[in-house]
């Protein structure tokens, strides 16, 4: 495992905040996730997790959708 430093540290955090900030916008509040993409230090697509219940109202899968 490689441990982020410095910079590398800073940027890394970045992202996981931007991340975060995405997840929130998700429609399944039981596994709010979210994704961001970047590429050259630019996010260039972010996704949130959607959801589909059964007629049990089971979770039968999720998946993120990116925008």
């Amino acid at each position: 495992m490689k441990y982020l430093t410095g910079q590398q540290e800073r940027e890394a955090k970045g992202w996981m905040n931007a991340t975060a900030k995405v997840a929130k916008k998700s429609l399944c509040l039981r596994a709010q996730c979210g994704a961001v993409i970047v590429k050259n230090g630019v996010i260039i697509e972010d996704g949130i997790c959607e959801y589909s219940t059964d007629a049990y109202n089971k979770l039968s899968y999720q998946y993120i959708h990116a925008r």
